[in-house]
């Protein structure tokens, strides 16, 4: 009896052994760039296309009684080197939302904005696209606005949404403030089903974790495997955060979704999934001083900005983008028109 037991103890052990061995994750930084830009984007999002960082930068010159100009940029070296201007010569004078997607070996750019207000309120949309990323083809596209209506649109990058067997670009807005209770949808989205050419398809999604007296805004969608969901930032007279929510399909068009908790006592800033594994970025609540990118509950990385040449520092506009499976990149503002640009590598040692 006693030789059983003390087996019994050790194959416990040894089974432990093995759970934890099997299930021990690291995330490795490789490489770390600093990157400058003399124009200062109002709004950017990044995306990874043919082995390169690009971005879309939405540029307010003062000097030209704030007109609107949208660049085209990607990473060389040290610096943003500009690849085209969208709509150029178009007199833009309001803030402009775009949607970026990396579909089928060519990047798919989606701007839009609104004239009006109420029932009389528009929305004027164009597609811009190229298979090179220098040279950008541009047209007038149609976007339903009844979709949108008491929603906020904002810009982010994407990737397509498989669902019926059909492949969707998302344009998707997020009711913007909630005063009491609240029963429509929360998050409408438009989709197109041809690349960004006609957007007919209409998805609607319910949450029932709104606050009352509560912002929400900088909505962002996020495809993992898949699996569809949101990054949106709330705002209230006791907290500002950021949320991060994922949905399924109920019936039809029709969605609903539900909190994924992270249960820090951050601010939280981005999210991404690798390999059915969150990685996150998060900022103390006072103070933006350093980035803090967790990797499982636990374990993160603490990153202090470098090489701000301003006196703002701090972690700010926190990226994470895709590179593939195992390797992301974090993109954080530092300062006035300073990036550092973080390239990790995720292991799963098993």
């Amino acid at each position: 009896m006693f030789l059983l037991k003390k087996f019994s103890f050790f194959y416990f052990i040894f089974l432990l052994y093995k759970f934890i061995k099997g299930h021990h994750i690291s995330l490795v930084n490789d490489e770390y760039y600093v990157v400058n830009s003399p124009i200062f984007c109002i709004r950017e999002s990044f995306m990874y296309f043919r082995n390169e960082v690009y971005r879309v930068c939405v540029n307010s010159n003062e000097d030209e009684d704030f007109n609107i100009h949208i660049y085209v940029q990607k990473r060389k070296g040290n610096s943003w080197e500009i690849e085209d201007e969208l709509l150029k010569g178009k007199k833009k004078k309001s803030f402009i939302s775009f949607f970026s997607y990396v579909y089928d070996e060519e990047i798919i750019i989606i701007l839009c904005d609104f004239e009006g207000y109420g029932k009389n309120k528009k929305i004027n949309c164009f597609r811009s696209h190229s298979s090179t990323g220098v040279d950008f083809t541009t047209e007038n596209i149609n976007v339903p606005h009844d979709i949108f209506n008491n929603k906020d649109l904002s810009y982010y990058s994407s990737f397509p949404y498989e669902f019926n067997g059909e492949k969707y670009l998302l344009i998707c807005g997020i009711i913007n403030y909630i005063f009491k209770s609240y029963e429509g949808d929360f998050i409408g989205c438009a989709a197109s089903s041809d690349k960004g050419s006609t957007w007919n398809t209409k998805f609607h999604f319910r949450y029932d974790g709104t606050k009352h007296f509560t912002s929400y805004f900088l909505l962002k969608v996020k495809i993992f495997n898949n699996k569809l969901a949101f990054f949106f930032h709330y705002a209230s007279t006791s907290e500002e955060s950021g949320k991060y929510i994922e949905c399924s399909n109920k019936s039809n068009n029709d969605f609903y979704c539900e909190d994924v908790h992270f249960d820090k006592e951050k601010s939280l800033r981005s999210v991404i999934k690798l390999n059915d594994y969150f990685i996150t970025s998060f900022v103390n609540k006072n103070d933006r001083k350093a980035c803090y990118l967790y990797y499982t509950n636990e374990n993160s990385f603490l990153i202090k900005p470098k090489n701000t040449g301003d006196e703002l520092s701090g972690c700010y506009r926190a990226s994470f983008i895709k590179i593939h499976d195992n390797k992301i990149m974090f993109v954080h503002l530092s300062g006035y028109g300073v990036y550092n640009i973080y390239t990790f590598r995720y292991l799963n040692y098993k």
